[in-house]
């Protein structure tokens, strides 16, 4: 379920989607921010297992004020891993034609545009086989690894 737009109201079944979670199938990663006693998200990544076994829906979205820090970058990349873990083969993404910043870093994370049966979407598909490795989930296991030397 995406919303391309700002919802003003959600029905009692819409709600009830999204606070009764089958967590066999769907995943939500939110990034938080600690502003002294309050924590504030600003960001989620969720991923939808498809009934196939095989592929994952993908969405990531993050607030304004945190655009062009990496946030949408690392949200999809463990977005990505938790994927694999999960067997997913393909992952995908539907995004509004106009949207080119996330397309841009679709592109560079792997992904390939396939045209969208909504002339307004565009269709972003990366496929997790074996030689994959070097893609999105390899990079988040090598940016952990980092921090952890880091620390």
């Amino acid at each position: 379920m995406r919303f391309f737009q700002p919802l003003t109201d959600l029905s009692h079944e819409e709600l009830a989607r999204y606070c009764q979670v089958d967590y066999n199938r769907e995943i939500a990663l939110v990034a938080v921010i600690d502003r002294g006693r309050r924590k504030r998200i600003i960001g989620v990544g969720r991923l939808n297992l498809m009934p196939d076994g095989e592929s994952a829906d993908m969405a990531v979205v993050v607030g304004d004020p945190w655009h062009g820090q990496g946030m949408g970058t690392r949200l999809c990349e463990e977005t990505i891993m938790v994927a694999r873990l999960n067997g997913a083969k393909k992952v995908f993404m539907d995004v509004l034609r106009e949207n080119a910043p996330m397309r841009n870093l679709a592109g560079k994370l792997g992904f390939k545009e396939v045209e969208s049966d909504d002339p307004g979407l565009v269709r972003l598909v990366l496929e997790l086989d074996e030689a994959g490795e070097e893609s999105a989930g390899a990079r988040a296991e090598t940016r952990r690894g980092k921090k952890k030397r880091r620390s």
